[in-house]
């Protein structure tokens, strides 16, 4: 019987190995979007668009969408810092 409860555990954590590893494609692909996000919002803005606009665009409220691009914009700049 405890045989039998370590293959058993051994498969779970096959399970969870590829359960985490999901997750982190999963992850990365978020980061992406968000980046992509960030990117597309600063261009709207030196179009013309209004954060109002942009923020009901993407589903967002005006104040959530500020907050995230001052959050990319930071992130933006201290990645350039790094660069340099």
């Amino acid at each position: 019987m405890f045989r039998n409860m370590v293959v058993m555990a051994n498969e779970s954590i096959g399970d969870i190995r590829r359960q985490i590893s999901q997750v982190g494609v999963e992850i990365a692909r978020t980061d992406e979007l968000l980046e992509r996000r960030g990117h597309l919002v600063e261009e709207a803005r030196a179009a013309g668009m209004t954060y109002r606009e942009v923020a009901l665009l993407l589903g967002m409220t005006e104040t959530g969408l500020r907050k995230t691009q001052k959050a990319f914009r930071a992130r933006a700049t201290q990645f350039e810092a790094r660069a340099s």
